[in-house]
């Protein structure tokens, strides 16, 4: 019997809030706007120009923000960090290829392939930092 009427009562609640909430008016009435036209003020193309060189302006005008600093990669470091711990793709993130090193860590290096393929991109010179030519050293 409690649950017929906890669902009266919730019934009840869903129609009065589709009933009779919609149709009470607010206490403070709203001007209409028939169109967008008449709530915007118009203003003369050469204001309009202005407003956004204005715009233009202030974002170039916003401090920059601090330059990275792109650090030197080690080759010696880079190839101690494959050698002990490639399989989690911890040279990856050194070098900065992070997609690569999330993807090696949760596969172990996609199965132990690409520690090869990354061994023989290391030994031919093919595996620089990530933006760069060369190492360093």
């Amino acid at each position: 019997m409690k649950n017929i009427s906890k669902t009266f009562a919730i019934f009840l609640i869903a129609l009065f809030s589709l009933i009779i909430i919609p149709n009470c008016q607010a206490a403070v009435s709203l001007p209409k706007i028939e169109s967008k036209a008449e709530a915007l003020p118009v203003l003369p193309r050469q204001e309009v120009k202005a407003k956004k060189q204005t715009k233009k302006s202030k974002k170039q005008q916003k401090a920059p923000t601090a330059p990275t600093q792109t650090q030197e990669k080690s080759f010696l470091i880079a190839f101690l960090l494959f050698w002990f711990l490639g399989f989690l793709g911890i040279h990856r993130f050194y070098l900065g290829y992070n997609g690569m090193g999330i993807l090696y860590l949760f596969t172990a290096a996609l199965f132990g392939i690409g520690w090869f393929i990354d061994l023989i991109l290391f030994i031919v010179g093919g595996l620089p930092p990530k933006g760069k030519d060369s190492y360093k050293d």
